[in-house]
């Protein structure tokens, strides 16, 4: 039986931001590799806490998916609901320029000038600080791609002196490149999509390498995509649904909120009683 996400005793006793226990076990090499499942909606979300994962992915392209709002809007949207229901997770997010015009697509290779990664960095360390440090500046570089290793190694080395707190290479795609990547001080992350990492990185791999996180981002996504196929395709060409579907029950139940559910509907008949 799933336990509530949300416990009211707890959260208001730990006074501690998420922001600092990630900090804290980013910093020790004697902690458990932390798993991050990339989600991309409230049920994704509240299935993978419920199954024990404290710390989240927040994958964009399906938020965004959801209407038109831009990535950013709708990713903080995304975040103020999880932390609603569950306010002792911990949510990591992009916070790029992957949405807009012409104008914005300028912008983002202009971005790629190293005195101006150094400026909009420096101006992202600034408003850490005046937050209180209550959020996490984790790096994420997709110079590899273009550049190649040396560079983008240099570029996380770059962030990390101006204060970065941890960060990833985007792009690494053999254990060999993991290894590597491991390697570089204060970046103790690695980002694991299916599909481009050949061969698939475990996670007992990961933490052997010294990684503190491990990340896949399609971990929610794919196999959401997979079975609705599966599901609307057999209902459009044999004209039923897969004898395997979950019942809305047990999706109450999996998330912990049946409960609410049942007091709703009891002080519906409550009140139809009284009429």
């Amino acid at each position: 039986m799933a336990s509530p996400l949300y416990n009211e005793s707890s959260s208001q006793a730990d006074t501690i931001s998420a922001a600092a226990k990630l900090r804290n076990r980013f910093s020790d090499p004697r902690g458990s590799i932390i798993v991050c499942p990339g989600v991309y909606d409230e049920l994704s979300a509240r299935i993978a806490l419920s199954l024990g994962f404290d710390t989240l992915y927040l994958v964009h392209p399906p938020v965004c998916l959801y209407g038109t709002l831009t990535q950013m809007e709708a990713a903080a949207a995304f975040s103020h609901r999880i932390f609603s229901a569950a306010p002792d997770s911990t949510l990591i997010t992009d916070a790029d320029t992957a949405y807009g015009g012409s104008i914005m697509i300028k912008r983002t290779i202009q971005l790629h000038r190293r005195i101006e990664f150094r400026a909009r960095f420096r101006a992202a360390v600034e408003a850490r600080e005046e937050e209180g440090n209550e959020i996490l500046i984790i790096v994420r570089s997709f110079a590899l791609h273009v550049y190649g290793w040396d560079e983008a190694v240099e570029r996380m080395e770059i962030a990390r002196d101006l204060g970065a707190d941890a960060g990833f290479l985007d792009g690494v795609q053999t254990k060999h490149e993991a290894v590597k990547a491991a390697a570089i001080e204060k970046f103790p992350m690695i980002h694991v999509a299916q599909g481009r990492f050949l061969p698939q990185l475990s996670v007992a791999e990961a933490q052997e390498m010294g990684y503190a996180a491990i990340i896949f981002p399609l971990a929610s996504i794919s196999s959401a995509h997979n079975s609705i196929c599966k599901s609307l395709e057999a209902l459009r060409h044999q004209g039923e649904v897969l004898p395997d579907t979950t019942l809305p029950g047990d999706v109450k139940e999996q998330v912990g909120l049946s409960e609410d559910f049942m007091s709703i509907a009891w002080g519906d008949r409550i009140a139809l009683a009284r009429h």
